[in-house]
């Protein structure tokens, strides 16, 4: 059973990562520190999710104010939660070949 703060943290994720976090939290949590780890794990896969979907939609480039062209601010989310993704994974020593795009291999 999570406490309140935990819950709603979880809470917080997208419907499809909530799913699979809270199952994770049942399988490889053994605290509350583990806990809000994989609670970020789940957090960071949701936030490269809404980067990539919005790299999807605006491209990889942006233009400036001065009209220069510039790698667009979302790529640079998208690195930065996948990096926290992988750190995480290690963290928690979570096997990256055991997952794939947020959900557990079958």
């Amino acid at each position: 059973m999570l406490n309140e703060e935990l819950q709603e943290m979880l809470n917080t994720l997208q419907p499809k990562t909530n799913k699979w976090i809270a199952n994770l939290i049942k399988e490889w949590s053994e605290n509350d520190a583990a806990t809000r780890a994989i609670i970020q794990l789940g957090s960071s896969w949701d936030t490269h999710v809404a980067a990539e979907a919005l790299i999807r939609k605006e491209g990889v480039t942006t233009e400036t104010k001065e009209g220069t062209i510039k790698t667009h601010p979302a790529v640079r989310i998208s690195q930065t939660a996948m990096d926290n993704y992988k750190r995480l994974l290690k963290f928690l020593g979570i096997e990256v070949d055991t997952i794939i795009q947020g959900e557990e291999k079958d």
